[in-house]
C-alpha cells in the first residue's frame, strides 16, 4: 500500500495483551487481539517507503514484550529494510517493564532501542493507576526492573514516561522530581485522553511544569543532564512546528487487527469508535480522503480535515492538555537554547542534545 505522502513516524499497537489493567488505558485485555507479522511488515514499509530520510517506529500495546517472537520479527526487519532503503531508523519500544529480564535486554542493546517505561514518581501514585488485574498495585515488581534496566542499559536510552491524569496534575512535579532522582535522565508527560481537563486541572498542569523548569535549569547549572524527551525532537525541527501539520506525518498508527488510525489506542473505546478513528488497513490501504489529500506545512489548509475527524468526546480535552504541555516545554527549549549563548553549562547541554539526536537514528547496515 503505497503512501504519496511523508510519514515521520508510525506506532504500532502489537498486541492487547497485558500483565496490567491500568486505570487509564481504555484497551480491552481480554480481546485476545495480536498484529499478523504480515500486517506489521506492511505498516513498517508503509512508514520506510515514504518520502523522507529519518523514520521513527514505536512499538507497544498492550505489552509488546509478551508477544517476543513477533516483537523481534517486526524489529528485525524494519532495521534490515531500513538499510535496504538507506533510510535512517529510530526504533523504540513502550512497556510497563515488568516482563524485561537479561535476554530482553541483550536484545534491546542489539538493535539500539529506546526504551519508554510507564512508571510515575512514587508508590502512592503509580499503584493509584498502574495496577494488576486483582487490584494490587505494581510498584513492588517494577522496582528490580527498573533497576536493572538502569544498570544495563545507557540511561540517556531509557524514558520515564509519566502519564498524568486530570485529577494527578497537581502533583506531576513531584512525580517528575522523584524520576530524576531515581536516576531517569530522561523525561516524557504523556497527558491522558478519554478524560475530560477542567480550567483549574489545566492550570495545574501548568504550574507543575513551571516548577518543574525551575528544578531542570538548576540541575543543567550543577552538570545534571536531565532532558525531557520532547527536546530531542524540537532540536530536529529547530523548535518549530512539525514540518508537515497533516497528522499523517507523526500521528499514524497501526492496531492490533490492522486498522490504521490517528487516535491513540490505549485512549479509546475501541468496540464503539473503530468505525469512527479507521482511516484505513493493512489490507485495503487508506481510505480516498486520506490517501487523495496533499499535505500541507499551513495549519488553516488542514483544519476543517482535522478538525472533522478528531471528534470523540473527552479526547479534544485530552489534546488540549497535551497541546499546553508541549507549548510549555518548547517555551522552556527556546529559554535553554538563548542561555547557551550566555552560560558554559548550557552550552554543553545543547550540545548533549545534539548528540542524543544523532545517536537516535541507526542506519542498521550491519543487520543486512
Amino acid at each position: 500500500m503505497p503512501c504519496r505522502k511523508e510519514i515521520q513516524k508510525l506506532k504500532i499497537a502489537l498486541t492487547t495483551d497485558c500483565v496490567l489493567n491500568c486505570r487509564h488505558c481504555r484497551i480491552n485485555k481480554n480481546s485476545g487481539l495480536t498484529l499478523p507479522f504480515s500486517y506489521a511488515e506492511r505498516g513498517i514499509r508503509l512508514l520506510i517507503d515514504s518520502s523522507g530520510n529519518q523514520k521513527r517506529l514505536e512499538l507497544y500495546g498492550g505489552e509488546p514484550f509478551l508477544k517476543m517472537e513477533l516483537l523481534e520479527k517486526a524489529v528485525e526487519f524494519a532495521a534490515k529494510y531500513s538499510a535496504e532503503q538507506k533510510k535512517s531508523l529510530s526504533l523504540s519500544i513502550a512497556t510497563n517493564g515488568l516482563v524485561i529480564d537479561e535476554k530482553k535486554i541483550d536484545f534491546i542493546k542489539k538493535y539500539k532501542i529506546n526504551l519508554s517505561i510507564s512508571v510515575s514518581g512514587s508508590k502512592e501514585n503509580h499503584d493509584s493507576c498502574r495496577i494488576f488485574p486483582n487490584g494490587r498495585g505494581s510498584w513492588e515488581a517494577l522496582e528490580p526492573k527498573i533497576a536493572l534496566m538502569l544498570k544495563k542499559l545507557d540511561p540517556y536510552s531509557i524514558v520515564a514516561l509519566e502519564c498524568v491524569a486530570p485529577d494527578g496534575a497537581a502533583r506531576l512535579f513531584e512525580d517528575l522530581k522523584s524520576l530524576a532522582g531515581k536516576g531517569f535522565m530522561v523525561i516524557n508527560i504523556e497527558c491522558v485522553h478519554g478524560m475530560e481537563w477542567s480550567a483549574d486541572q489545566l492550570q495545574s498542569l501548568a504550574d507543575s511544569i513551571s516548577l518543574f523548569s525551575k528544578y531542570l535549569f538548576e540541575e543543567i547549572r550543577k552538570g545534571n543532564f536531565i532532558i525531557p524527551e520532547p527536546f530531542i525532537e524540537f532540536f530536529r525541527v529547530g523548535g518549530s512546528e512539525a514540518p508537515i501539520f497533516c497528522p499523517m506525518y507523526r500521528d499514524l498508527e497501526m492496531y492490533p487487527d490492522g486498522i490504521l488510525s490517528f487516535y491513540p489506542f490505549a485512549f479509546i473505546d475501541y468496540s464503539e469508535s473503530k468505525d469512527i478513528v479507521k482511516i484505513g488497513s493493512a489490507i485495503d490501504g487508506f481510505i480516498e480522503k486520506y490517501d487523495g489529500c496533499i499535505q500541507n506545512k499551513d495549519e488553516t489548509m488542514c483544519s476543517n480535515c482535522v478538525s472533522s475527524y478528531y471528534r470523540i468526546p473527552g479526547l479534544s480535552s485530552g489534546a488540549e492538555a497535551y497541546s499546553l504541555r508541549t507549548a510549555l516545554l518548547k517555551r522552556l527549549f527556546f529559554e535553554a537554547l538563548k542561555l547557551s549563548k550566555k552560560e558554559e553549562k548550557f552550552k554543553e547541554y545543547v550540545m548533549f542534545l545534539a548528540k542524543l539526536k544523532k545517536q537516535e537514528y541507526n542506519s542498521y547496515a550491519e543487520a543486512r
